[in-house]
Formats: structure tokens, sequence, C-alpha cells
């Protein structure tokens, strides 16, 4: 084992890194001219070549799952990105409504043809209201025969 030099006036303890004892039991050997027990050192450790094997395989496996995870994130942001451009789209919508107090829609009207005031008038069918009357023209004042 070898230590690095020490300096001047440096400390053999400080120089060396503090052991550290397993809580194993001490294994006393016969005929020893001391006690031995065993410790646990953080040392370098050199793998195998079926090791580094297996390093390399894991390694492989997830620099693939690594990827397919990007993946499945961007697929989730993009969903995300459209449900939140459609949510967008609907606040807008219903903040112009809200603020006009109302929409243009196609209702349901009945249609009066008055031959005798020369006047076509529309009413709502929900509401009964006149939406509109105009002059027919000489067009519209022909009556159609029934076929």
């Amino acid at each position: 084992m070898s230590h690095e030099e020490l300096q001047p006036g440096q400390d053999a303890q400080a120089a060396t890194p503090p052991m550290t004892f397993s809580p194993e039991p001490a294994v006393e050997v016969e005929d020893a001219p001391a006690k031995v027990e065993t410790c646990k050192e953080y040392l370098k450790y050199t793998f195998t070549p079926d090791e580094r094997e297996a390093l390399a395989s894991e390694m492989s496996r997830n620099i693939v799952d690594l990827s397919s995870a990007r993946e499945e994130l961007d697929t989730i942001k993009a969903q995300y990105k459209s449900r939140i451009t459609a949510l967008e789209g609907e606040v807008s919508g219903s903040a112009r409504k809200l603020h006009a107090g109302y929409e243009m829609r196609n209702i349901e009207c009945r249609v009066e043809r008055d031959y005798d005031a020369k006047l076509i008038r529309i009413y709502r069918l929900d509401s009964g209201d006149l939406v509109r009357a105009k002059a027919m023209t000489t067009e519209e004042l022909q009556r159609r025969l029934p076929v």
C-alpha cells in the first residue's frame, strides 16, 4: 500500500483517509502475532470484460428507453398544446359573444306574401318578430299555378 509523500509538518494520520470497519465480528487466527479483522475501504475497482459487456448492454437499453421517453414527452406536449389552443379559441369565442350580447345564427322563419300590399314579410318562428319586409318585384308578383 503506498501513501502520498508527506509535506513537512503534515501529520501521517491526516494524510490517510479514515478507515471504516464493518460490523462483522473479528476473526482470530491461531498462532498469529496480532489480532486480524476485516474492514471496508473506498477503492478503485476495475470491471471485468463480462461486467463491461453487461454495463454496455444496460447503457444501450437506457439510451433506447431515454429516447422513447423523450418521444412520448414530445407527443404529450403536442397533444396538450393542441388542446390548449382549442380551449383558447373557445374562450375567445365565448368572450366575443358575451361582450356583444348576441351571435348570428340561421333561424327558421315564415315568409308571407301579401299580393294586395305587394309586400313580402319575413317573421321569426321562435319569437314571431318581423325580420324584414320588402316590396315585391314584378317577377315575385306573378302567382304560381298549382301543378
